[in-house]
C-alpha cells in the first residue's frame, strides 16, 4: 500500500514538471547564415554594424615625397608696415611651409588682426598712394614722349616740304635762259645750301 502511494506521488510530480512545457512559447529564428530554426527563448538580436569614422579627405599624392606647400607672394604693402607687424605677417605667410599646424595659424592671424590691423591699413593706403603717383609719372612720361614724337614728325615733314620747294626752285632757275654772272653765283650758293640741308633727306615730288 505504501508502495502504491509512492508511485502515485511520483507520477503527480512528473506531471507537474511536464505540464508547463506543453504551454511553452516557440520562436522562429534564423541563424547568422540565414538557416531557419525554432527556439524556446527569444531570438538573439542581430548585431549592429560597427561605427565607421569618416576622417578628412586625404591630400592627393603628388608622386614626390619631397613635396613643399606653396606660399603666397609677400604682401605689396609689406615695406610700409612697422618691423614688428611686417615680421608677423611674413610668419603667417610662411607658416604652412614651416609645418605650423592649422590651430596655431588661426591663433597667429587672430593676434595679427588684434595688434596690426591699423598698421596694415595705413601701409595699404601708403602703398596705394605710391602706386598712383608712379602711374601718374608713367602716364606723364608717355604723354611727353608722344608729344615729342609728334613734334619730331612735324619738323621732319616741314623739312621735307622745304627741301622739295628748294629742289623745284633750283630746277626752275637752272632752266632760266640768259642768266647773268651774279644770278649763276647766287644759284650756286643756293644749291650749296640745298645739299647741306637736304642731301640725305628724300624730297617730296
Amino acid at each position: 500500500m505504501r508502495t502504491e502511494h509512492i508511485v502515485a506521488l511520483g507520477l503527480c510530480m512528473g506531471l507537474a514538471f511536464v505540464q508547463p512545457a506543453t504551454g511553452q512559447t516557440s520562436y522562429s529564428c534564423k541563424s547568422p547564415q540565414g538557416t531557419p530554426y525554432r527556439s524556446a527563448v527569444p531570438c538573439p538580436s542581430p548585431k549592429q554594424p560597427p561605427f565607421i569614422y569618416y576622417g578628412p579627405a586625404q591630400r592627393p599624392s603628388t608622386g614626390n615625397s619631397n613635396y613643399i606647400p606653396r606660399t603666397e607672394k609677400p604682401a605689396e604693402e609689406l615695406a610700409f608696415m612697422s618691423p614688428r607687424c611686417a615680421s608677423m605677417l611674413e610668419g603667417i605667410r610662411t607658416s604652412s611651409v614651416r609645418g605650423v599646424n592649422a590651430q596655431t595659424q588661426t591663433e597667429l592671424r587672430q593676434e595679427f588682426d588684434l595688434v596690426c590691423r591699423d598698421d596694415r591699413n595705413r601701409a595699404r593706403k601708403a602703398f596705394q598712394l605710391q602706386k598712383e603717383e608712379r602711374n601718374r609719372q608713367v602716364q606723364q612720361t608717355q604723354q611727353q614722349e608722344e608729344s615729342q614724337k609728334i613734334a619730331s614728325q612735324q619738323d621732319q615733314q616741314r623739312l621735307l616740304n622745304q627741301c622739295a620747294e628748294m629742289r623745284r626752285a633750283i630746277y626752275r632757275r637752272k632752266n632760266q635762259p640768259n642768266q647773268s654772272e651774279g644770278e649763276r653765283q647766287d644759284l650756286e650758293m643756293f644749291e650749296e645750301r640745298f645739299y647741306q640741308r637736304c642731301a640725305q633727306k628724300p624730297a617730296v615730288p
